[in-house]
C-alpha cells in the first residue's frame, strides 16, 4: 500500500494528522488509500477494527473530512470540540496580565541528554504591547545560571500574582525543566510548587483537545494562518543558522558564532514565543464562540491550593546552606578533592530530588485524558473487558 494519503495528487506526501501506521496499514487493505478516500469513509464504521478502537478511527477519518475541506477550499478551516472537564478549552485558566509564552531553543542530540542555549519569553508589558526577552547559555555554566534566572523570575511573578501561568507548546518546555534541575541538583523544591500549581500550561494539549483543524500536522507553524502571525523570519533560513550554532555547541567552537547567526536565531525564537501568545489569545475567543454557541458558560480548571510546609522549608534551608558552604569557590574543572566535595553536597537531597521525578511523572499521566494516554509510551487506555479465560488461585486471567 501506498506509504501516505495524497490528498489530492501523488506529489504531495502530507500524512493525515494524527493518523497511526497501523491505521493506515488496515485502511489500505480495505482499498482506502486517499486523504479523499479517507474523509468520505461511512460513519459509523460497520466493521470493528483488527487493531485500535472504533473511536480512534472514526476520529482519524473526521481529520480527513477537514482536511480535504481545507484543501478543496483553499482556507483555514476548524471545529469546535465537545467541551471535556479539565480539557480542551475547559484547561485554560483565566488570563492574567503577568502570564508568560516559553519557547526553549535546544540540541536533544547533545551530550548528557540535550542542552538548553536559549530560554525564550514573550509577554504583555503594562502597556499591552508584547515584549521579548532571552537569556542565552553556550557553557554548562550559563545554562545552569540560565535555568535558574528563569525559575527565580517565575517564582517572582507568582508571588505577586498566584493566577499567572506559563504557556507553552507540547510538552518539552516542563520536561526539560525537570531535566535541568536534576543535571544541575538546584531549584528542586520552586520548581515542584510551580509543577504542583498547574503553572505551565501545555496549548498543544488545548488545541488537540478543543478544536478538530483542517492542517495535515498540528505543528503550531501550521495553526498560525487562523490567528494571523506573520513571521519575521524565514524558516529556511532559520533552520540554516539552527544547525550551524548547535554544531559550534557540540565542537566547543562558540567563538565561531557570528552575531548575524545570533540575532537569526533569537528572532526564530522570538517568532514561537509570540506564536504561543497569539494562539493562547485566539483559543480564549473560542472559548467565547463555543460558549455562545452552546448558552452556557464553560468551566475554567479550578486553581490548586496554595500548600506550605514550615517544617520541611526549615529543613530545606538547613541542607542548601551546608550545600552551598561545601561548594564554595569551587571551579568549572574540580581536582579528586573538589569533586569529592561536590558530590557530598549534590547527595543531600538527592533521595529527595530523584523521588519528585518518579511522582512528577505519575501526576503528568494522571492529568493526560484517553486519547493522550493512548499516544503516551508508558501509558495505558483503552482497555475493554472481552471475557475471562480462567480462574486461579492467584486471580482470574482475563482478555
Amino acid at each position: 500500500h501506498r506509504k501516505y494519503f495524497y490528498p489530492i495528487c501523488q506529489q504531495d506526501n502530507s500524512l493525515v494528522a494524527g493518523i497511526q501506521k497501523t491505521q493506515r496499514t488496515e485502511l489500505a487493505q480495505l482499498g482506502i488509500e486517499t486523504l479523499a478516500a479517507l474523509a468520505t469513509m461511512p460513519i459509523p464504521l460497520a466493521w470493528k477494527p483488527n487493531r485500535g478502537s472504533v473511536g480512534a478511527l472514526e476520529r482519524v477519518r473526521e481529520q480527513a473530512r477537514l482536511q480535504f475541506q481545507a484543501r478543496t477550499s483553499g482556507t483555514p478551516t476548524y471545529e469546535l470540540l465537545p467541551v471535556e472537564t479539565d480539557h480542551g478549552l475547559a484547561a485554560l485558566p483565566v488570563p492574567s496580565s503577568l502570564d508568560v509564552f516559553l519557547d526553549l531553543e535546544g540540541d536533544r542530540q547533545a551530550d548528557g541528554g540535550g542542552f538548553e542555549y536559549l530560554f525564550g519569553y514573550a509577554f504583555r508589558g503594562a502597556d499591552g504591547a508584547v515584549r521579548y526577552e532571552s537569556l542565552w547559555a553556550l557553557s554548562p555554566d550559563e545554562e545552569k545560571r540560565a535555568f535558574e534566572r528563569f525559575i527565580d523570575m517565575i517564582t517572582g511573578w507568582r508571588a505577586v500574582d498566584w493566577s499567572m501561568h506559563v504557556y507553552h507548546y507540547a510538552p518539552y518546555e516542563p520536561t526539560a525543566m525537570k531535566r535541568l534541575m536534576g543535571r544541575y541538583a538546584t531549584r528542586a523544591e520552586e520548581l515542584d510548587r510551580l509543577l504542583r500549581a498547574k503553572a505551565f500550561v501545555d496549548l498543544y494539549s488545548v488545541v488537540r483537545k478543543g478544536i478538530r483543524a483542517g492542517v495535515d500536522s498540528y505543528s503550531i507553524k501550521r495553526l498560525e494562518p487562523f490567528y494571523g502571525l506573520v513571521r519575521e523570519v524565514d524558516l529556511r533560513v532559520a533552520s540554516r543558522h539552527l544547525r550551524a550554532l548547535e554544531y559550534a555547541l557540540a565542537k566547543k567552537n562558540t567563538g565561531s558564532l557570528t552575531s548575524e547567526m545570533r540575532e537569526a536565531v533569537r528572532s526564530y525564537n522570538r517568532d514561537d514565543c509570540v506564536s504561543a501568545l497569539q494562539l493562547r489569545d485566539w483559543l480564549e475567543t473560542l472559548r467565547v464562540e463555543a460558549e455562545a454557541a452552546s448558552g452556557k458558560p464553560i468551566p475554567r480548571p479550578a486553581r490548586p491550593a496554595r500548600v506550605k510546609n514550615e517544617k520541611l522549608s526549615e529543613r530545606l534551608a538547613r541542607i542548601r546552606r551546608i550545600a552551598d558552604a561545601l561548594t564554595a569557590g569551587l571551579p568549572s574543572e574540580r581536582d579528586r578533592t573538589q569533586q569529592a566535595r561536590w558530590i557530598l553536597a549534590q547527595l543531600l537531597e538527592w533521595h529527595r530530588r530523584e523521588d519528585k521525578v518518579d511522582w512528577w511523572e505519575f501526576h503528568r499521566m494522571n492529568d493526560m485524558s484517553d486519547d493522550e494516554l493512548l499516544d503516551e509510551r508508558a501509558g495505558i487506555a483503552g482497555l475493554e473487558f472481552e471475557r475471562r479465560l480462567e480462574t486461579t488461585k492467584r486471580g482470574s486471567v482475563i482478555d
